[in-house]
């Protein structure tokens, strides 16, 4: 009796094993699994592969074909390469930081749930790889996606690219040294430094043991917030400026081609000109790269920024005006206006006094001989003058006379009131 029931549970052992071993293994052919395909009898893994284009397949891996990752995976149960393939990385991989990430290992999601995600760590690192979906509260630090490999992308999006390098073949940027920065901050700036175009160094500022990090970066440092920005050479020109001090042409406005500038360093981001005037009236023009003083107000430099931006005729102005004829002159409320080019002792000086009751500014440049004269001497406190543009804008409150002056004098100064009339 005992055999007798033996020998049935053997026999339906061997059913069983026979009915397993005949049934053919289901792998999936797309994403999510739908209409999986039965596999060959002699069949036993699935598999999921990723090609250089990012392509994925699905499907049965046929006996003796090989599967290697990290670009192809294979399981061995139905329907098991039917999750999502995600590109999966470690903050402590630099590259999962500082590239877009397509170039690193993928990995098969352990649940239908699962989606591709990808992370700002609170060091500013990256991680990448298969989870649950992001919360709604880490907005802009966690990411998912549901398509296989939608991982990829520089992350944040805004995270800044610099040109990265320390050596002698430094001074030209080479396009493979562009790099995101491997640690992200939301203020973070790239940098150039260097003491020669053998000596180059470039990075983001937030790298450990630059000289260009922090609130006091190095004097040599050139820092700028756009990726690619650090791709200046150490020396390079950087446009065209009129150039000329001759008295005759040099003080009207320039035309035609005008000389390239030197090379300029690459703390130097634009082209500059300048236009300077001296006191006799005379005018030099030229790249503010080529001056040792500097350009300011105090020595009658202005200067530009872009290519022959020093083209305007350099034109010194004064208030010119009388209040007999425009009360306002008398407060020195009016607009500048430009005197005739001059060279010589007068040029570049204004004038403004009273005379009977009537204020009277202008060029002395353009005045005559008595009104010169009057203005001029030190002893004479009716007229002052001032020699920067638009300075003689005094306000006159009080009225004088003509009792002091000679006969001679009061005409040849109507004769020059005339000109302001």
């Amino acid at each position: 009796m005992l055999s007798h029931k033996l020998c049935i549970a053997l026999i339906a052992t061997l059913i069983t094993i026979s009915f397993n071993s005949c049934q053919a293994l289901n792998c999936a052919t797309a994403l999510a699994g739908t209409n999986p395909t039965a596999c060959p009898a002699d069949v036993t893994q699935c598999f999921i592969q990723t090609d250089a284009a990012g392509t994925v397949t699905r499907g049965c891996l046929a006996a003796g074909t090989t599967c290697t990752a990290p670009n192809c995976l294979q399981c061995n149960t139905d329907n098991c390469n039917a999750n999502l393939l995600c590109k999966t990385c470690a903050a402590t991989d630099v590259t999962c930081s500082t590239t877009d990430g397509k170039s690193v290992g993928s990995q098969m999601c352990t649940a239908a749930t699962q989606q591709c995600r990808t992370e700002l760590n609170a060091d500013g690192t990256v991680t990448r790889g298969c989870n649950e979906p992001c919360a709604t509260t880490a907005a802009g630090t966690c990411t998912g996606c549901t398509t296989d490999n939608c991982n990829v992308g520089f992350y944040p999006a805004n995270r800044l690219q610099c040109y990265q390098c320390n050596s002698a073949n430094c001074n030209t940027v080479a396009a493979s040294s562009l790099a995101a920065c491997p640690t992200y901050q939301a203020d973070q700036k790239c940098y150039t430094i260097g003491a020669n175009d053998a000596a180059m160094q470039r990075g983001c500022n937030t790298d450990a043991g630059n000289k260009c990090a922090g609130t006091t970066p190095d004097a040599a440092c050139a820092l700028c917030g756009t990726s690619g920005c650090n791709n200046r050479p150490y020396e390079q020109v950087l446009g065209n400026c009129y150039s000329c001090n001759d008295a005759a042409g040099c003080v009207g406005g320039q035309t035609g081609t005008a000389p390239a500038c030197p090379p300029a360093p690459y703390t130097q981001t634009v082209n500059s000109c300048y236009t300077q005037q001296y006191a006799n009236g005379t005018v030099q023009r030229g790249c503010t790269n080529e001056l040792t003083s500097g350009c300011t107000a105090a020595n009658g430099c202005t200067q530009c920024d872009g290519d022959t931006c020093n083209s305007n005729q350099n034109v010194f102005g004064c208030l010119i005006c009388r209040s007999d004829n425009y009360a306002e002159c008398r407060a020195g409320d009016d607009a500048v206006q430009p005197c005739v080019p001059n060279t010589g002792d007068n040029a570049n000086i204004c004038f403004e006094g009273e005379w009977d009751g009537v204020v009277l500014r202008g060029c002395l440049a353009n005045a005559g001989p008595l009104m010169t004269y009057q203005c001029t001497n030190k002893d004479d406190n009716r007229c002052t003058t001032c020699n920067t543009s638009g300075c003689n804008k005094t306000p006159f409150s009080g009225a004088s006379t003509l009792s002091h002056m000679g006969v001679g004098m009061m005409f040849g100064l109507i004769f020059i009131i005339k000109q302001y009339l």
